[in-house]
């Protein structure tokens, strides 16, 4: 049985590696390509747009999808259709057709979200004799993704110097490969799969919603987080989008230092989903490490903002990306401790819609900040000022999340006292 749990952990494993190898081995030069299809930057705006608004819109239904229909079939898919969109964008040279492949990456995307993860915590349960921790799977997927990144930057670099479209048919390739995998080594316990009315399925998937979204709104630990997620990914937004006109600009724009950023960024973000893992050992309360988490994002983007030389610029947005790689394994721990398996896909599903919406939020914001006394001339003011403004939201999403753990304590006490 301990075998087959060992199992479990490595094919999660291979599956967190392959969809971030898939996405960030074409996002490296996604804005690159776009231009040298024709499209304006406008038209790059437009496209992500349509991703994300498509990541909202279809979160919930992709999550309910798995939950009634099983994690295999959501995962297989959600591939599938990530070499759809790739050949689709690789053929694309209209700003409609550069679209519907960002919907349809949209769609792959949020098939695979809560579902690979809701299938590895479900198989490990179902395991009697397992040793594995969950905590600790989530902490080395969150190192994994980094070094995915860090191949993927190499990777894509160097590929795309003879063609922009060969990272695309590499993607292809890969999503290809992973569909194989998952269709003949994915199993996953009968015994958590939802009942299908198949006279009726979209009455099951509409059941299956209610009662998720029943659970989340009842659960004030569960209501608290979506609102620390939304501050948190609202935060994150501002680093996000800004980091390479400010960095590049601080070292006299020399666009190759990205190349080296991003290397030390995935390094930083190792470092943050191993000291999840430590704290979590230590049996720190998730909800302190959420507190932590945020203390660390929020006062290191406001100290990137403060300071406007390059060596402490680039050090304090360093430690900043330790918080962000702590963020996504707290998250996956924190969540899937407190929803039950048949809910789990779509809450978890729920949670990144959430997400997306405090990066939308965000974004635009943000945008507007910057926005204000523009002048080409000096972008790092405005800048500056929204990793100030966003810094300081991440120290509120911290404060909730003590000020909760703390109401927690308290009540424990008194009913112990009792």
């Amino acid at each position: 049985m301990k075998k087959k749990g060992c199992l479990v952990k490595e094919k999660y494993y291979a599956l967190v590696f392959s969809q971030l190898f898939i996405s960030e081995i074409t996002g490296t030069i996604f804005t690159l390509y776009l231009l040298s299809k024709g499209m304006r930057l406008f038209d790059a705006n437009i496209i992500l747009a349509a991703y994300f608004i498509s990541i909202l819109i279809l979160e919930i239904p992709t999550g309910v999808i798995a939950d009634v229909f099983g994690r295999k079939i959501s995962i297989t898919l959600g591939f599938v259709f990530n070499a759809i969109a790739g050949c689709v964008i690789i053929s694309a040279s209209r700003l409609e057709l550069f679209i519907l492949a960002e919907i349809l990456f949209a769609l792959g995307e949020t098939l695979l979200s809560g579902a690979m993860e809701a299938w590895m915590v479900e198989s490990i349960e179902a395991q009697v004799d397992s040793n594995d921790d969950i905590e600790r799977i989530f902490s080395h997927a969150g190192m994994i993704r980094q070094i995915a990144g860090m191949l993927c930057g190499i990777i894509g670099a160097i590929v795309a110097t003879y063609s922009y479209s060969i990272p695309w048919v590499i993607g292809i390739l890969m999503s290809l490969v992973t569909v194989i995998f998952a269709i003949f080594f994915i199993q996953e316990p009968h015994d958590q799969r939802n009942a299908i009315e198949f006279t009726n399925p979209f009455k099951s998937m509409k059941t299956i919603a209610k009662d998720s979204f029943y659970y989340s709104f009842k659960d004030m630990g569960i209501i608290l987080f979506f609102i620390i997620a939304i501050l948190i990914n609202f935060s994150n937004s501002a680093g996000n989008s800004f980091q390479q006109p400010r960095l590049v600009g601080l070292f006299q724009g020399r666009v190759w230092i990205m190349g080296v950023i991003k290397f030390l960024y995935s390094i930083s973000m190792m470092i943050g989903a191993w000291f999840v893992a430590y704290l979590c050992k230590k049996k720190i309360k998730h909800l302190m490490i959420i507190f932590i988490t945020g203390i660390i994002l929020g006062v290191f983007q406001i100290l990137s903002g403060v300071f406007n030389t390059f060596a402490p610029v680039l050090c304090t947005f360093l430690i900043y990306e330790i918080g962000r790689g702590m963020y996504g394994p707290i998250t996956q721990i924190y969540l899937n401790a407190r929803i039950p398996s048949d809910k789990r896909a779509t809450i978890l599903s729920f949670s990144s819609c959430v997400s997306q919406v405090g990066m939308v939020i965000g974004l635009i914001l943000t945008g507007v900040i910057s926005n204000l006394n523009y002048d080409n001339s000096n972008l790092q003011e405005p800048i500056r000022k929204s990793w100030i403004i966003c810094g300081s939201i991440a120290i509120l999403a911290a404060f909730i999340a003590a000020m909760y753990n703390y109401k927690k304590r308290k009540s424990n006490e008194n009913n112990y006292a009792a």
